[in-house]
């Protein structure tokens, strides 16, 4: 069975759309829906916003259910100029860049304590699946923090600790670091719903982000249809 994760209700929507045979379970007060995406056996779950209610929920999840891996869907802030809104990113790896330990500690992608590695067999299979150019699908880093990351002093804090990073997101880090500990593999799958470069970047996620949600759910049910 694969785990199906999203944050917020309208991410979820999305996908439970696009389910068949579905049904309802809850588990801990968290309602978990069990169904079928392109003909694979998934359970879907709504973590809440935020690293505490994602690494809580993740936990649930694999505790409880026989999960063969998850994929984390949703939306995310994009890092680059060169990105659009709506435009996909799978991330290869995922750094926490608000954590950090003391004045000295630097965090960075080569530090295993803030930095999780998403599964690399699944990223291969993203790679086949959206090669063509014109999916507009990145594969690359990508950073989580407990903020919604929109001003000059956030984008130089990555651009220095974790250079390179595609877009920034507020669960994935946690989801994969509780996967990492179960020993599940992971990959996480985001629709950009703002460019967090660009000015306007906090009305562009209000605007967008029932787009972006949409758009993660088919580009979610296209991977799952591949494997």
């Amino acid at each position: 069975m694969i785990g199906i994760i999203g944050a917020m209700e309208a991410e979820v929507k999305e996908i439970r759309d696009l389910m068949t045979e579905t049904s309802l379970e809850e588990y801990r007060s968290i309602p978990f829906v069990k169904g079928k995406l392109s003909g694979k056996d998934v359970i879907l779950m709504q973590s809440g916003v935020g690293k505490v209610l994602a690494a809580m929920s993740t936990t649930v999840l694999l505790e409880h259910y026989d999960i063969d891996f998850v994929i984390n869907i949703g939306t995310a802030g994009g890092l680059l100029v060169e990105q659009e809104v709506l435009d996909a990113v799978f991330a290869t790896k995922i750094g926490q860049f608000d954590k950090r330990f003391g004045p000295t500690h630097t965090p960075s992608y080569d530090d295993e304590v803030v930095t999780v590695v998403c599964d690399p067999d699944l990223v291969s299979k993203a790679r086949e699946c959206f090669a063509a150019p014109e999916n507009k699908v990145w594969i690359g880093p990508m950073v989580t923090s407990d903020q919604f990351v929109y001003n000059q002093q956030q984008l130089k804090v990555i651009e220095e600790f974790f250079p390179g990073a595609l877009c920034a997101d507020m669960e994935s880090g946690a989801i994969g670091a509780v996967c990492t500990f179960y020993h599940k593999p992971f990959v996480v799958l985001r629709s950009l719903s703002d460019i967090a470069v660009k000015e306007g970047n906090e009305l562009t996620f209000m605007d967008y982000l029932p787009k972006a949600s949409k758009r993660s759910a088919k580009w979610a049910k296209e991977f799952l249809s591949k494997l």
